[in-house]
C-alpha cells in the first residue's frame, strides 16, 4: 500500500500564526530575528549554496501525443519548496516530459512555506502550488482547492541539545524555536498533546527554516522542530543532537498531508488543465517510486541543494504509490486524512469551526489524471 520513499523539512514551510518567545500570546505581527542571526543565516546560505531558483520554466522536447499535439501547450504557474517533498514530483515531471506530454507548459516559482505562495495565488502569479500540512487550514478557509495529495509528510522532528531535556514531557516551560504555520509547529503539537500538554506549556518561537538551523547550531537555542534537510544540517553541526519526537511516530493514525493546491478561479477556469496536471504529477509521483536513485539527483539540481541534504527528508517521507492514492482519492481515505487534519487545526486555535472537507476538496480532478495516467478504474 503505502512505500516509504527517500526524503527532505518537511519545509515545508507555512507561517500560521506568531507567538512570543516570552510569554507564549500570539502576537500582530512576526517576531524580530536579531540582526546578527539574520546577517549570519543569509552568509550561511551563500557559503552553502543552498538557495533554490527563485523561479524556472521547462518544457520537455518529446513530441506532445495525438490528443493534444492539436492544441497549443496551457500555460500553468507552479508553485514549489525548496526541499524533498515540496519538489520532487514537480522536478521529475518536468525532466520525463510528463507534463507537456499531458499538453501543460509548466514555469516554476519557488518559495519557503505554503501561505506565500497561496497569497501569489490571489495576486494571479500562481495557479497550482505545493503546500506542507501547516498551511492546509488556509484552503479550508477558503484561499485555495486542494486537488491531489503529494506525499505524506513524516520527516519532521522534535530535536534538543539539552542535556535537561530527554524526553517531550521535559518541555514545560522551555522555549521551542519552529517555522510557526508549518508541519514543524503540527509536530510540536502532536508530540506535547501525546504527553499530556499543550501548545500553552512551552515558549515558542517563530523562525524561519533556515533559522532554526543558525540558532541551534550558534547555541541562540537548544530544541526546534523542523524538518528534513534542516534536521541534517544540525546534526552536523551539533553530533549530540538527540530526536525526541517525529512525525513518523504518528502515521497511519495521524496522516500529515503534503497536497496540490489550486486558485478557485484557475479551477473554475481550467478544469481540464487541473485534470491534466494531476494526471502528470501521479506519472511523476510512480516514476520517482519506481527509480528514485536515478531520479534523486535530479530532484537535487532542480532545487539547487546537494543530495546529502535532501537524503533526510527523502527517508522520511511516505510516498504513496499512485495506483493506491487514485484509489484513496475515491474511497474517502484522503477525506478522512483532510478531516482529521483539520480538527487539530480547531484545537490549536487556527480554525474557529469545522467546514465541510468538500467545500475545499474535490477528488474528481484526482481520479480523472489517475484515469488518463493509467492509474484509476
Amino acid at each position: 500500500m503505502v512505500s516509504l520513499s527517500l526524503k527532505r523539512r518537511k519545509v515545508s514551510e507555512r507561517r500560521i500564526r506568531s507567538r512570543s518567545m516570552v510569554s507564549g500570546v500570539r502576537l500582530g505581527r512576526k517576531i524580530v530575528v536579531s540582526s546578527a542571526v539574520t546577517v549570519s543565516m543569509a552568509l550561511v546560505a551563500a557559503a552553502c549554496g543552498s538557495s533554490a531558483p527563485a523561479s524556472s520554466s521547462a518544457s520537455a522536447s518529446s513530441a506532445a501525443p495525438a490528443s493534444t499535439a492539436a492544441k497549443a501547450p496551457e500555460s500553468v504557474s507552479v508553485g514549489f519548496i525548496d526541499g524533498f517533498d515540496g519538489a520532487q514530483n514537480l522536478a521529475v515531471g518536468l525532466n520525463q516530459g510528463f507534463f507537456s506530454k499531458a499538453g501543460l507548459k509548466v514555469t516554476t516559482t519557488m518559495f519557503q512555506s505554503g501561505p506565500p505562495a497561496i497569497d501569489a495565488m490571489a495576486s494571479g502569479k500562481v495557479d497550482i502550488a505545493f503546500i506542507g500540512p501547516g498551511a492546509l487550514y488556509l484552503a479550508a478557509k477558503g484561499r485555495a482547492d486542494v486537488i491531489g495529495v503529494d506525499d505524506i509528510s513524516a520527516d519532521d522532528a522534535l530535536v534538543t541539545d539539552s542535556p535537561s531535556i530527554s524526553s517531550v514531557s521535559d518541555l514545560k516551560g522551555h522555549t521551542v524555536i519552529t517555522p510557526v504555520g508549518t508541519s514543524g509547529e503540527m509536530l510540536l503539537y502532536l508530540a506535547l498533546k501525546n504527553a499530556g500538554l499543550s501548545l500553552s506549556s512551552v515558549k515558542i518561537q517563530n523562525v524561519t527554516p533556515s533559522s532554526s538551523v543558525i540558532a541551534m547550531n550558534s547555541h541562540k537555542a537548544s530544541t526546534a522542530s523542523v524538518w528534513g534537510h534542516y534536521i541534517g544540517a544540525m546534526q552536523s553541526g551539533i553530533p549530540g543532537l538527540k530526536v525526541i519526537a517525529s512525525d513518523k511516530s504518528f502515521y497511519p493514525k495521524v496522516a500529515l498531508t503534503d497536497v496540490w493546491v489550486a486558485s478557485p478561479s484557475f479551477v473554475a477556469a481550467h478544469p481540464g488543465a487541473v485534470s491534466r496536471f494531476m494526471q502528470a504529477e501521479l506519472q511523476a509521483n510512480q516514476y520517482y517510486i519506481n527509480n528514485s536513485q536515478a531520479m534523486l539527483p535530479v530532484v537535487s539540481k532542480f532545487v539547487r541543494l546537494p543530495v546529502s541534504a535532501l537524503t533526510p527528508g527523502a527517508q522520511g517521507t511516505v510516498l504513496v504509490p499512485s495506483q493506491q492514492l487514485v484509489t484513496d482519492y475515491g474511497n474517502g481515505t484522503v477525506a478522512s486524512w483532510l478531516k482529521t487534519e483539520e480538527s487539530m487545526f480547531i484545537s490549536m486555535g487556527l480554525l474557529t469551526k469545522s467546514v465541510p472537507v468538500t467545500s475545499f476538496w474535490n477528488p474528481k480532478y484526482g481520479l480523472a489524471g489517475g484515469k488518463a495516467a493509467g492509474f484509476g478504474a
